[in-house]
């Protein structure tokens, strides 16, 4: 039996929370992939720091791990879709009988658009897959 208002991770994925008591312990025949996944949905579900509770950390290794590769996978599927979708909505935009306001063109619709999101991204998100993404959060809270 369980509280009323217990979920698994993959019930609270999609939500966020006011307070969030997270039990971080790898479970028996879990593999790392997944765990670093529901590690991520754990930690990303408080709207703040001070509303998170950790009850049992996960160790450094697991949180080391890189999400599964079917997800990096997606996700550079996705990046290839986006820059084909923008080359084909300029291409559209062109063909119509209208004039796109040049400030679209210098930055939402320009070539180099895709390119320029990512770095500020990487500004953005300076920590990579190698280093996990809430690392930095685990360390105040211990």
């Amino acid at each position: 039996m369980t509280p009323a208002d217990t979920m698994t991770v993959y019930a609270a994925q999609g939500s966020t929370y006011n307070t969030v008591v997270a039990d971080m312990q790898r479970p028996p025949n879990l593999d790392f992939a997944k765990h670093w996944l529901a590690c991520y949905a754990m930690l990303s579900r408080s709207n703040t720091l001070e509303g998170l509770l950790i009850l049992r950390p996960a160790t450094r290794r697991e949180l080391s791990a890189k999400p599964p590769q079917h997800l990096l996978d997606e996700m550079e599927r996705l990046e290839s879709m986006e820059k084909l979708t923008l080359d084909e909505l300029v291409a559209y935009l062109d063909s119509l009988p209208i004039e796109t306001p040049e400030v679209l063109r210098t930055t939402v619709l320009s070539k180099d658009s895709v390119a320029r999101e990512r770095e500020f991204l990487k500004e953005k998100r300076p920590l990579r897959a190698t280093s996990p993404p809430r690392t930095r959060i685990l360390k105040r809270i211990r």
